[in-house]
């Protein structure tokens, strides 16, 4: 691959550790990820492993730049994809509505298609926002990037020594790690909903109304009798 790249002159940029850790503790960590680059006028900035999600395949995030001397932009668009498919649920839009149920004519078939294309860039414009390009990213916790770390060495412990007791604390940690990664990404959706009820806590009536049932609730207050007891006796 080496020898073809140059041939072609491609740039070939590869990440400096392992970005892939198997499930499998049999299986070694290997590299699947390189950029190859040709006639690229930008330079590269970093090429970085991120530890964000909870999968065996590491995202990699390759930084270029404008050449030496010219300035970044300051601001950077980030999307709240989440947001964008909630609103795309909505079939009760205006836009949406106004698309003929039966196309059969071309003018027909281009309006449709303009209309749902407008459509979606209005929803992406509506869940974007303007962050600064340095503070676009959101940090992981310290306690779950020690977690992380203490996975991965895990992991390269199990793959290089395959032993019981590597392998099941291996295990162990990624269970670690799922949990708390699962608490920081619940905890990152509702920034405001600490007192909010699980959804099995919630019963939903007629007339959209919602009744709240008590978390363990006592046989005399779901009219169960305890065994052993007679029915108005206490």
């Amino acid at each position: 691959m080496i020898d073809l790249a140059k041939d072609l002159h491609f740039d070939v940029i590869a990440p400096p550790t392992q970005t892939y850790f198997p499930n499998n503790v049999r299986n070694r960590p290997d590299i699947l990820d390189i950029a190859l680059m040709r006639r690229v006028a930008l330079n590269v900035r970093c090429i970085e492993i991120l530890q964000n999600l909870n999968s065996d395949h590491r995202t990699v995030l390759l930084k270029i730049g404008p050449p030496d001397g010219e300035q970044p932009p300051k601001n950077k668009t980030v999307t709240s994809w989440r947001k964008v498919s909630l609103l795309l649920e909505e079939t009760d839009t205006p836009i949406i509505n106004n698309i003929p149920d039966n196309i059969e004519t071309t003018d027909e078939i281009d309006y449709a298609i303009g209309a749902l294309t407008n459509h979606i860039a209005t929803v992406v414009e509506d869940s974007s926002r303007e962050v600064p390009a340095a503070d676009s990213r959101r940090k992981l916790p310290e306690d779950v990037r020690v977690l992380l770390k203490a996975k991965n060495a895990a992991m390269r412990r199990a793959s290089a020594y395959p032993t019981c007791e590597n392998r099941s604390c291996a295990r162990a940690l990624q269970r670690k790690v799922k949990a708390r990664m699962q608490e920081f990404k619940t905890k990152m959706e509702h920034p405001h909903g600490g007192n909010a009820e699980p959804p099995g806590l919630l019963e939903v009536g007629q007339g959209s109304q919602i009744r709240r049932l008590p978390t363990n609730p006592r046989p005399q207050e779901t009219g169960q009798h305890v065994r052993g007891r007679r029915p108005g006796k206490s």
